[in-house]
């Protein structure tokens, strides 16, 4: 059988970036389709060519931080510009279709890289793909966009109880992401909107009360403090639910990730 023919690095990873670079095409509505079966099956094999070659031609390490910065790359460009120029329920739109346009990102890739995962990333106990592509994102645009983030969505759960309508699909999207940020755990959730979603609802019923008590007769104000209650107490369930569902289904993707990658 004859010897498989080298790949050196440059010209490999320029093959792979003419991939990476359709599919980021794709993701800005530059392109139809991100790549057909038979791309997808050559930009494999090229990855796991170059993973596999005699040392000095194993450049699995060069891919594994290649890989990484093309996120970075990706999201510094053309994902938090156009965040970052947002505001209020608009860039809450803007960023739930920035996330649904990373993680399909990170699903594509780290199947084409998934040799790194099997061998590389196991051997030198390094983050799984998966997570390394979603901790760009995190890094990049959640930590700087989290306070932004937490007080739209604040003045949307506002706008609702002072009478008006709220995108609740919105909302639960929104959610998704302190979620799933958290890759595994509730921690992003619970200290980047949940206390400040408890501290806000105290305030706001502390200063109602205070108006009810000036402006109304004692059957009247209670008749206001047990219908705020109970509308109050359905707001608080659904997005508790809807954070419980997020969060077991991000542990049991989480878990999946790391089952198939060993």
């Amino acid at each position: 059988m004859m010897d498989r023919e080298i790949i050196e690095l440059e010209p490999g990873w320029t093959q792979c970036r003419q991939y990476i670079d359709k599919l980021i095409k794709f993701l800005e509505k530059e392109s139809p389709c991100a790549f057909t079966s038979e791309e997808y099956m050559k930009f494999y094999t090229i990855v796991y060519n170059m993973c596999t070659q005699k040392n000095p031609y194993d450049f699995s390490s060069e891919l594994y931080q290649r890989y990484r910065d093309s996120f970075t790359s990706y999201i510094e460009a053309k994902v938090a510009p156009v965040l970052l120029e947002k505001n209020g329920e608009a860039m809450l739109h803007e960023l739930t279709t920035r996330w649904e346009n990373h993680k399909l990102m990170v699903r594509l890739l780290s199947r084409i890289f998934k040799y790194l995962d099997r061998y590389y990333v196991s051997r030198y106990n390094l983050d799984f793909l998966n997570d390394v592509g979603l901790m760009c994102f995190r890094d990049i645009v959640y930590e700087e966009m989290k306070p932004t983030m937490k007080n739209a969505v604040l003045s949307l759960v506002l706008k609702e109880r002072e009478g008006e309508q709220m995108d609740r699909q919105l909302v639960k999207t929104v959610l998704e992401i302190f979620v799933e940020i958290g890759l595994g755990n509730m921690s992003s959730y619970q200290d980047d909107f949940e206390k400040y979603l408890l501290e806000e609802t105290s305030l706001y019923y502390k200063n109602k009360a205070s108006e009810w008590i000036e402006e109304d007769s004692c059957p009247t104000y209670m008749i206001k403090a047990e219908k705020c209650l109970e509308l109050e107490k359905d707001r608080v369930n659904q997005v508790q639910q809807i954070a419980t569902e997020l969060a077991g289904a991000s542990s049991a993707a989480g878990e999946a990730s790391g089952g198939a990658a060993a």
